[in-house]
């Protein structure tokens, strides 16, 4: 499959996309992620014309994991995960206290019921004193009007509780300190036996490895967030302000394969300088070169121990595959360059290996 096939299923399918042709621009974009697993483009807008949710979390996640810093798969996976999300139960409406029933003073029973409340008894205006029911004595009328005081006997028992949780909580506070005290002595006793026996971070070999690789780390990130970052990012970019779905790899590329004239029509489609871009690609291809070529040599004049030896060599492979990428970035500009390269996706395959070598040297 030639990739000027490719190229125009991608604008064909976009094209179809834009006018609402959901049908017609899904199978054309099948048909580009069939023949080109890793374009950004084609996957993006692949997304907006699938029939289900799951089908576009697949799309938007195969954007990320060909280009992170895609801002638009990151705003619609979230957009997804939030329609996902349960809804929140409504509140509860709040209940409604009942309005008070005004007192009957001719109930003898609420009569009592209302010199029996505490606290607010006071505040109420009291009602006549009825008279004495023949056979009934003082006492009990004089019973009934003190109950309130009855709630002063609560206090008392208060101050007992609160002693009771004191010495709870001391309790737990020894029993926290002779734990911690126990682990700290653990732990000292281990590192001494490590130290003497020369195992673990004490391991002249191990030690040795991680003071040699923690600088050549710290280039190589500063050589990815940097030069190479950057040539990346730069052939990655839509070519211009009508790029319709190309970019600037995609217009070198062409350039390379056809006369000038074609290359010069497709910058003007594109709204962009060939030359310019040309310039910036060369001047960026030649600074990851001569930099990634200086950091393989010093990543491979480390020797592993035996325990991370496998992880190192894969890291070093994944590095090499990079620094090649570079010299066939720089074929583009010099008309080298006609086709993607065919090399095997190195990095993906050994994804983990540089995990392994940061945590075992401690960076």
């Amino acid at each position: 499959m030639t990739s000027f096939k490719v190229t125009q299923w991608l604008r064909e399918g976009i094209a179809a996309a834009k006018t609402g042709d959901a049908e017609r621009a899904r199978d054309l974009l099948l048909k580009v992620v069939d023949a080109d697993e890793y374009n950004e483009q084609a996957w993006l807008w692949l997304s907006s014309v699938v029939d289900t949710d799951e089908d576009r979390g697949v799309c938007l996640e195969n954007v990320l994991a060909i280009n992170p810093h895609n801002n638009l798969a990151k705003a619609g996976l979230i957009h997804l995960r939030s329609r996902k999300a349960p809804a929140p139960p409504p509140p509860e409406p709040e209940p409604v206290p009942p309005s008070p029933q005004p007192a009957k003073p001719t109930s003898s029973a609420a009569d009592q019921d209302f010199r029996a409340m505490p606290g607010a008894w006071r505040s109420q205006p009291q009602p006549p004193e009825r008279a004495a029911k023949p056979g009934e004595q003082p006492q009990e009328r004089l019973a009934t009007a003190t109950a309130p005081t009855a709630e002063k006997a609560q206090p008392d028992v208060k101050p007992k509780t609160r002693t009771k949780r004191r010495r709870l909580s001391r309790r737990s506070a020894q029993w926290l300190w002779q734990a911690a005290f126990s682990v700290v002595g653990i732990s000292v006793v281990v590192m001494i036996v490590m130290l003497v026996l020369q195992v673990g971070p004490f391991d002249p070999t191990r030690r040795d490895y991680a003071i040699a690789m923690r600088p050549v780390l710290a280039d190589y990130d500063a050589w990815w967030a940097g030069p190479y970052g950057a040539l990346v990012n730069e052939l990655n970019s839509f070519c211009g302000p009508t790029a319709d779905g190309w970019r600037n790899r995609d217009v070198l590329l062409n350039c390379n394969r056809y006369p000038a004239v074609d290359c010069a029509l497709l910058a003007a489609h594109c709204g962009s300088d060939v030359a310019v871009m040309q310039e910036r690609v060369d001047e960026l291809s030649q600074e990851a070169r001569k930099a990634g070529a200086k950091l393989q040599r010093a990543f491979d004049a480390i020797s592993p121990p035996e325990d991370i030896s496998l992880a190192h060599t894969r890291f070093l492979a994944c590095l090499q595959a990079r620094v090649t990428d570079t010299d066939w970035m720089g074929e583009l500009v010099r008309g080298g360059a006609q086709t993607d390269p065919d090399h095997p996706p190195v990095c993906q395959m050994f994804s983990a290996a540089e995990g392994e070598v940061r945590q075992y040297v401690g960076r």
